[in-house]
């Protein structure tokens, strides 16, 4: 088909959806997800030693997040 025979956009009115998480959701679920990750049985060492070092820094990222948010929350734009 040929771009000048695409079909007409048409607009539907939809209400807002509100969506709301805030930094800390979403570093816990990078960190929940990285503590999650394994190498392959046959990966070598450096894909290994990467995955350990992704996790680690994950993990760290969250909690000082939640360090710098309990010690004023406006600063991250928003609170845990």
């Amino acid at each position: 088909m040929a771009t000048d025979d695409a079909p007409p956009v048409i607009w539907v009115p939809a209400d807002p959806i509100n969506v709301n998480f805030s930094l800390h959701d979403v570093l816990s679920k990078v960190a929940e997800k990285a503590g999650n990750l394994t190498a392959p049985a046959n990966a070598d060492q450096t894909l290994k030693d990467l995955l350990q070092t992704y996790n680690t820094l994950a993990g760290q990222l969250r909690d000082v997040a939640t360090q710098i948010n309990n010690i004023d929350p406006t600063i991250l734009g928003g609170t845990p």
